[in-house]
C-alpha cells in the first residue's frame, strides 16, 4: 500500500509496506511492515516494529523494537525509545532512552540519554546526563555528566563539566572541571581510582586518591595519598606532600618534595631525593644518589645512600646508616645503630651514634659528638689553639688528683673490663669535666682530656719533690 498525503488523521497498517514522499499525520503504527518516507512530520507517537528508514524526522516520541536507520536528522522532543539506531545527527530536548547501540556519525545533541552503547565519529554534545551501560565509543564529546558501567573509549577530547562516573575509560585527552570517579583502571587526569596508568604527564590541581597505586611517567600533584605501592619511572613533584601507608615506595629517578614526605614502609629511590620539608620513613630507605633535606629527616629503619646526605635540620636514623659520599648536617645527627660513611662527616650541631662508626675521610663536628660504642682512629687531635682561649691561668694547688677515685669495672655496653672514673663522683670534684646529670635522661660523659693538664701539673710537682729528696740523700751520703 502506498499513499501520498494524510493530513491530521491516524493511519494503521499491520501487514503492509507503506511508501510515501510526504506524510503529515498524528499517529503512525506499522506492526510488521516497513514505512518509508522522504519527509515525515509527526506530532505524536510513532511505533515501528520493523524500523524506520528515511532522511529526516521530527517527532514527539519514537519507539521501535528493531533497527532505526535515518540518513538525516532525528529531532525527538519527547525522547527516543528503541534498541539501536544509526543517525547523522540526533537532537532531543528530553530523555533519550535506547536499549541497544546508537550510531551518530554527525554527533548527538540533546539533554539526557540512556544507552547500551553510543558510537559517534564526530562531536557528541549532550547538556545533561549520558547513561551508557555498554560504554561510549567515538571521537569527541561534551557532556555535563557521563555515567557508564562498562568500557568508555574516546579517541578525542571529553569535556565533562559535571564529571565522569563509571568503570573504565581510555582517552586521548580528558578535561574535567568537576569530579572524575572510576572504580577500575583508568587512563585519565584527576579523580579517585583503584589504579591510574598514565603514559605522559599527569597533572592534578587537587587531591588524587589511588588505593591501588599510580604507575606512569611524570606527575605534578597538590596531594598524593597511597595505601598501596607507588611505582614511578620518572619524576614526582608534590607541593603539599606525599603519604604512603602500609606499603613501599620505589622511584626510578628523582623525588622532589616541597612539603612533608611520609612513608610507613620502605622507600627506594634510584635518583636524588630533595625535600624542603620533613622526610619520614618508617621502614628502610635506599637512595641511589644525593639526599638533600632542608628540614628534619627521620628513618625508623636502615638507610643507605649511594650519594651525599645534606640536611639543614635534624637527621634521625633508628637503624644502620650507610653513605657512599659526604654527610652534612646543620643540626643534630642521631643514629641508633651503626653508621658508615665513605666520605666526610660535617655537623654544626651534636652528633650521636649508638653503635659503631666508620668514616673514610674527615669528621667535622662543631658541637657534641656522642658515640655509645667503639670509635677507631689512627690518630686523634683536639683543637687547642690559643685563639679560642681566654682568662689563661696556671693551675694552683686546688687542682689535684687527691680526691679522685680510680676504679676498675665491666662496661655493660661493650661487655668488656675497663678502668676509669665514675662520672658523678668526678662531677662533685670537677663539675666542668662532666656532661649530664646523675640518673638523668641521657648517660653522663667525662672529658678525660681535661684531666691531662691536672696530671701534668701533679707529675711536675712529684718530680720536684723527687729531685729535692735525691739532693738530701746525696748530702746524707757525703
Amino acid at each position: 500500500m502506498s499513499f501520498r498525503k494524510y493530513g491530521g488523521t491516524n493511519f494503521n497498517a499491520k501487514h503492509n509496506n507503506v511508501s510515501s514522499h510526504y506524510n503529515n499525520t498524528n499517529n503512525l503504527s506499522v506492526n510488521s511492515g516497513v514505512a518509508s518516507f522522504d519527509y515525515m512530520y509527526m506530532s505524536n507517537l510513532i511505533t515501528a516494529n520493523g524500523g524506520i528508514t528515511g532522511p529526516t524526522g521530527s517527532f514527539e516520541y519514537i519507539s521501535t523494537s528493531n533497527t532505526l536507520s535515518v540518513g538525516g536528522v532525528i529531532t525527538a522532543n519527547g525522547g527516543i525509545t528503541t534498541t539501536s539506531g544509526s543517525f547523522e545527527n540526533v537532537n532531543t530536548s528530553n530523555t533519550m532512552t535506547v536499549g541497544g547501540v546508537i550510531y551518530a556519525n554527525g554527533g548527538i545533541i540533546g539533554a539526557t540519554g540512556s544507552f547500551e552503547n553510543v558510537n559517534t565519529s564526530n562531536t557528541m554534545t549532550v547538556d545533561g546526563v549520558i547513561n551508557a551501560n555498554g560504554g561510549i565509543i567515538g571521537a569527541t564529546g561534551s557532556f555535563e555528566n557521563v555515567n557508564t558501567s562498562n568500557t568508555m573509549t574516546v579517541d578525542g577530547v571529553i569535556n565533562a563539566n559535571g564529571g565522569i562516573i563509571g568503570a573504565t575509560g581510555s582517552f586521548t585527552d580528558v578535561i574535567i572541571s568537576g569530579n572524575l570517579v572510576y572504580g577500575g583502571e583508568v587512563s585519565s587526569s584527576t579523580g579517585s581510582f583503584q589504579n591510574a596508568s598514565v603514559n605522559d604527564s599527569l597533572t592534578v590541581g587537587g587531591l588524587t586518591t589511588a588505593n591501588g597505586g599510580i604507575t606512569g611517567a611524570t606527575g605534578s600533584f597538590e596531594n598524593v595519598y597511597i595505601s598501596d605501592t607507588l611505582s614511578v619511572d620518572g619524576i614526582i613533584n608534590a607541593n603539599n606532600g606525599i603519604n604512603v601507608y602500609n606499603s613501599s615506595a620505589y622511584i626510578d629517578r628523582d623525588l622532589t618534595v616541597n612539603n612533608n614526605l611520609e612513608v610507613q614502609g620502605n622507600v627506594g629511590v634510584n635518583g636524588e631525593i630533595s625535600s624542603n620539608y620533613p622526610l619520614y620513613v618508617h621502614g628502610d630507605g635506599y637512595i641511589g644518589r644525593d639526599l638533600t633535606v632542608k628540614r628534619d629527616l627521620e628513618v625508623q629503619g636502615n638507610v643507605g645512600v649511594n650519594g651525599e646526605i645534606s640536611s639543614s635540620y635534624e637527621l634521625y636514623v633508628h637503624g644502620d646508616g650507610y653513605i657512599s659520599n659526604n654527610l652534612k648536617v646543620n643540626n643534630n645527627l642521631e643514629v641508633q645503630g651503626n653508621v658508615g660513611v665513605n666520605g666526610a662527616i660535617s655537623s654544626s650541631y651534636p652528633l650521636y651514634v649508638y653503635g659503631d662508626g666508620y668514616i673514610s675521610s674527615d669528621l667535622t663536628v662543631n658541637n657534641n659528638l656522642t658515640v655509645t660504642n667503639s670509635v677507631s682512629a689512627s690518630s686523634y687531635n683536639a683543637t687547642s689553639d690559643y685563639r679560642i682561649k681566654k682568662n689563661i691561668q696556671s693551675l694552683d694547688n686546688t687542682y689535684t688528683v687527691d680526691s679522685l677515685r680510680p676504679v676498675s669495672y665491666v662496661n655493660t655496653v661493650t661487655n668488656k673490663p675497663d678502668v676509669g672514673l665514675i662520672a658523678n663522683e668526678l662531677q662533685e670534684v670537677y663539675p666542668f669535666m662532666v656532661s649530664g646529670e646523675k640518673d638523668g635522661e641521657k648517660l653522663q660523659t667525662v672529658n678525660y682530656t681535661s684531666l691531662i693538664g691536672i696530671m701534668i701539673k701533679e707529675i711536675k710537682e712529684l718530680k720536684k719533690e723527687v729531685s729535692l729528696l735525691k739532693k738530701e740523700i746525696d748530702k746524707m751520703k757525703q
